[in-house]
């Protein structure tokens, strides 16, 4: 396991209980299985690296509360839906969301040593988030 996987897992331990760790888990399961269900329509691979990037992002943030929120906003939508399109709409407005969230939590965090270490990550996954589907 390398540094910051090491320093997420800590932030992630300090902020929440192991079951409200299994909970987003489960969550971001479910949500996987929505977004990319044959019975729903399919979900192209861009689609697919986008939930792996909201699960890397959810990760760094602190206010679980904040996070179970969202994962369950994101899955009764996805629930729901039964179009491609629509679903990637939804998933483009979770990522919005997402995004406020995490400008909250790193205005009230102020920053630490630890954070330093995965800014490169969080840049580049900020990237990959900001890139249209095609």
């Amino acid at each position: 396991m390398d540094r910051r996987n090491r320093v997420r897992r800590c932030r992630i331990a300090r902020s929440c209980s192991r079951t409200t760790l299994t909970k987003m888990r489960v969550l971001i399961l479910i949500i996987a299985l929505l977004a990319t269900g044959s019975h729903c329509g399919e979900l192209n691979n861009e689609a697919k690296e986008r939930l792996d990037v909201i699960e890397e992002k959810l990760e760094l943030l602190g206010n679980v509360e904040d996070e179970l929120k969202l994962l369950n906003e994101l899955a009764t939508k996805l629930k729901i839906l039964n179009e491609v399109e629509k679903k990637l709409k939804v998933l483009d407005e979770f990522e919005e969301k997402l995004r406020a969230l995490e400008e909250k939590c790193c205005k009230h965090a102020g920053g630490d040593a630890d954070d330093d270490a995965d800014d490169d990550a969080d840049q580049r996954l900020s990237i990959k988030m900001d890139a249209p589907l095609s």
